[in-house]
C-alpha cells in the first residue's frame, strides 16, 4: 500500500488573467517568456512524479492542464481553445471542466461556481488552485521543497508568456492576495502519496517495479470509479487504461476527468430572417394590395406599420383605418368622374384604379377624357400612360359600328362626314372578334391634347365627345 506522504505536497498552478486588470496584476506581464522562466527556475519534480502522488481524479485535472502545455495554447482572453478561454481564468475552468467558456477569478470560491476557499496554503493538495482575485489563478502541482518556500504551477501567464510549469514563490502569492481553492468534486479527495515510495528514506536502493497495467486499472475502477483515461503506476509514472478493453467510452463520448462523458446536444441555429425596409413593404403592399394604412407583416414573422410612412395613414381624424383602408365613420363615395378629375390635378393621373375615399376604388378608364391611348399601357403606381412594348401592339383590322351603339341608340353621334371603314381590311392578330376598340383618328380630332406626340396635359375643364365604340369583325 501506498503511505501517505507526511513531507509538504507538491503544487500544480493554473492560468493567468482574463481581463486587461488580470494581465497587469501578473508579475511576468512585462517579462519574456525566457525570462519568466528564469525567474522562478523549474520544478523540481516531472509531471510523472507529480501524477504518482494523487487519485486518478485529480491526475485527470493535472493532465488537461499539461495538455495545453504540451499544445502551446496562447494566451488569449477572446480566443476559444476546446470552448474554453484561453487565459488564466477559462485554463483553471477547463482544468476542473466547470463549464465553457469558463469562470473568471471574481467568481472562484464563490457559491455556485462549482468551487470553494480553502482555510489555508495548508490545505492544498495537488490540483488545487490559487487565485487572485480580479487579477490572476494558477493550477497547484505541489510544494517544490519542504520548507514550502516555492509551488510547481501550471499556469497561463500572458500574453508575452503563454502556458508556463515553473516554481511560484509561495511569499509573493500570498502578498499578492492568492486564495487557495478546490473544485467541488474533489472535495473529499484528498490522499496524497509519497512520488516513490519503493524509494523511501530507509536507504536499501531498492528499484520500483510497476504492476500489470490491468491489475492498476482493475484497482483504480474498484477504488476510484475509473472507466478510462490514465492513472498512477505506482513507481513515479502514468498508464493509459484506454488500452484495454472494458476502459473505452463509446462512439461520440469523450472521457473526462476518467469518466465517459456523452456529448451535448447542440440545438441548431435557426436561419436569420432579415425583413425588408418599412417603407420598402408598405410601397410595394400598396401596389399589390392597396393598402392605405395600418399594419403589414414584414415577411419574418413580424409585422410593420405603414403609418409611420410618408403618405400612408389616414389623414383625417373622422377617418379610421379598416383592413388597411382609410375609412370615414360614415362615408359616401364622390362620383367617380370627380374623383379622376381631382386626382389628375392633384396627382397627374391619367388611367387605372384609385382609391374612393370610403375604402374601395373606382376606374378611371370609364370617365371621358381618361384611359390610355391604344399601344400604351397604364402604370399600375403611376396610373399614367406609357409606351408598351410593340410587341404588343395592337393591328388595325376591320371595325364597324356595333348595332346597339349606332347613332339611333347611342348619344354620340360622330362626325357625319366620316367616312366608313371598308369592308375587307386585314383582320387583327391581337384582338379577338367583337372586342371594343377605339378609333385613332377620331381620338384624334376629338382629343387634341392626347393626340400621340402631344406633350400637353388634358385640362380637367375641357369637354369632349365620347368615344365611337367600334369592334373587329371575323373578315
Amino acid at each position: 500500500m501506498r503511505r501517505l506522504l507526511a513531507l509538504p505536497l507538491l503544487l500544480v498552478a493554473a492560468c493567468a488573467a482574463p481581463t486587461t486588470d488580470e494581465e497587469q496584476g501578473s508579475s511576468t506581464s512585462n517579462m519574456s517568456k525566457d525570462e519568466a522562466s528564469v525567474a522562478w527556475g523549474p520544478c523540481a519534480y516531472t509531471r510523472e512524479e507529480i501524477l504518482s502522488t494523487v487519485s486518478a481524479a485529480r491526475g485527470a485535472v493535472i493532465t488537461r492542464g499539461f495538455a495545453w502545455l504540451d499544445e502551446d495554447v496562447p494566451f488569449s482572453s477572446s480566443a476559444r481553445h476546446g470552448g474554453y478561454r484561453t487565459d488564466c481564468s477559462g485554463f483553471v475552468s477547463m482544468c476542473f471542466e466547470l463549464g465553457a467558456p469558463g469562470k473568471t477569478t471574481r467568481e472562484f470560491g464563490k457559491a455556485g461556481s462549482g468551487t470553494s476557499k480553502l482555510s489555508s496554503y495548508d490545505d492544498l493538495v495537488p490540483a488545487d488552485a490559487l487565485v487572485n482575485p480580479g487579477h490572476h489563478s494558477v493550477i497547484f502541482l505541489g510544494w517544490n521543497d519542504s520548507a514550502k518556500k516555492g509551488a510547481c504551477v501550471l499556469e497561463q501567464s500572458s500574453t508575452k508568456n503563454d502556458m508556463q510549469f515553473r516554481v511560484r514563490m509561495t511569499t509573493t502569492l500570498k502578498n499578492d492576495g492568492f486564495i487557495p481553492v478546490r473544485s467541488n468534486e474533489l472535495a473529499n479527495d484528498t490522499a496524497v502519496y509519497a512520488p516513490n515510495e519503493a524509494t523511501a528514506d530507509d536507504g536499501s536502493g531498492a528499484t520500483c517495479t510497476p504492476r500489470p497495467l490491468r491489475e492498476l486499472c482493475l484497482a483504480a475502477k474498484t477504488d476510484d470509479g475509473l472507466e478510462c483515461g490514465r492513472v498512477s503506476d505506482g513507481c513515479g509514472g502514468a498508464v493509459d487504461c484506454s488500452e484495454l478493453s472494458g476502459f473505452t467510452c463509446a462512439t461520440g463520448s469523450t472521457c473526462r476527468a476518467n469518466k465517459c462523458v456523452a456529448p451535448t446536444p447542440t440545438t441548431p441555429t435557426p436561419t436569420t430572417c432579415i425583413p425588408k425596409a418599412t417603407e420598402t413593404l408598405c410601397r410595394e403592399a400598396r401596389v399589390s394590395h392597396y393598402v392605405e394604412c395600418g399594419s403589414i407583416p414584414d415577411g419574418c414573422g413580424g409585422t410593420v406599420s405603414c403609418d409611420d410612412v410618408s403618405s400612408f395613414g389616414c389623414s383625417t381624424s373622422s377617418a379610421t383605418c379598416q383592413a388597411n383602408k382609410c375609412v370615414p365613420t360614415t362615408c359616401t363615395p364622390k362620383a367617380t368622374a370627380t374623383l379622376c378629375e381631382e386626382a389628375a390635378a392633384k396627382n397627374g393621373v391619367e388611367c387605372g384604379w384609385i382609391a374612393d375615399g370610403c375604402g374601395g376604388t373606382v376606374s378611371c378608364d370609364a370617365v371621358a377624357g381618361f384611359g390610355c391611348e391604344s399601344g400604351e399601357k397604364c402604370g399600375r403606381e403611376t396610373n399614367r400612360c406609357s409606351a408598351a412594348d410593340p410587341s404588343t401592339e395592337i393591328e388595325t383590322g376591320d371595325v364597324k359600328t356595333l348595332p346597339e351603339m349606332s347613332p339611333a341608340a347611342d348619344e354620340d353621334q360622330g362626325d357625319e362626314n366620316e367616312p366608313e371603314m371598308p369592308k375587307s381590311a386585314k383582320r387583327s392578330r391581337n384582338i379577338r372578334p367583337g372586342r371594343l376598340q377605339r378609333d385613332p383618328e377620331r381620338d384624334a380630332r376629338q382629343r387634341p391634347d392626347r393626340a400621340r406626340g402631344d406633350g400637353a396635359r388634358r385640362s380637367p375643364s375641357t369637354t369632349h365627345a365620347p368615344y365611337t365604340r367600334s369592334f373587329v369583325t371575323e373578315g
